[in-house]
């Protein structure tokens, strides 16, 4: 596991992780931390240049010879889209379709998690700010994420898929107010 901060490498170490201190902008630190590894799962951060990240990333597993990558990305992923982040995922997608590598795709549309952001404002206003009206979504809880491309990782049968992840059900934002002042 490459990890940026040196107090989490500590932490992670300690619950028996194999963590490494680097940064994904310098290839000496992603070769260090492939080493010994056969499959890679890339949860990519949400930087400016997040698919260059991943391209030296996907490159340097293949110098490791990774087994197999699947990679994290969005529901949203497309290079024409006016988001940036939409566009580095769909790049790096890109890359990696393209490549001769075994790869599968798992993209997800939003975290249950993310909602925890709001949870002062849930529980002081009974409100949750977001643009969505009555939309629906289904989020998906993090943890489920990684289980599914945990079993991905490890198992035949999936090699140049993209599954869409998302939770169980359908739920709107007024459905999920349920906060009393």
């Amino acid at each position: 596991m490459l990890v940026r901060n040196p107090q989490k490498v500590t932490i992670l170490k300690a619950l028996g992780a194999s963590a490494f201190l680097g940064d994904l902008n310098q290839s000496d630190h992603l070769e260090e931390a492939l080493r010994e590894c056969d499959h890679l799962f890339s949860i990519p951060p949400n930087t400016l240049n997040q698919a260059q990240q991943e391209i030296q990333l996907f490159q340097a597993a293949k110098r490791a010879n990774i087994r197999r990558v699947v990679k994290l990305s969005t529901v949203k992923s497309d290079p024409e889209s006016p988001c940036h982040f939409f566009k580095q995922h769909a790049i790096a997608e890109q890359y990696l379709k393209q490549s001769d590598m075994e790869f599968t795709i798992v993209q997800s549309n939003s975290f249950m998690q993310n909602f925890l952001w709001f949870t002062h404002e849930m529980r002081i206003k009974g409100t949750l700010s977001l643009p969505m009206r009555v939309a629906k979504t289904a989020p998906i809880d993090i943890r489920d994420v990684v289980r599914v491309s945990s079993e991905i990782l490890v198992k035949e049968g999936h090699e140049g898929k993209v599954y869409n992840l998302t939770g169980s059900g359908l739920l709107s934002l007024p459905g999920l107010i349920h906060c009393k002042r």
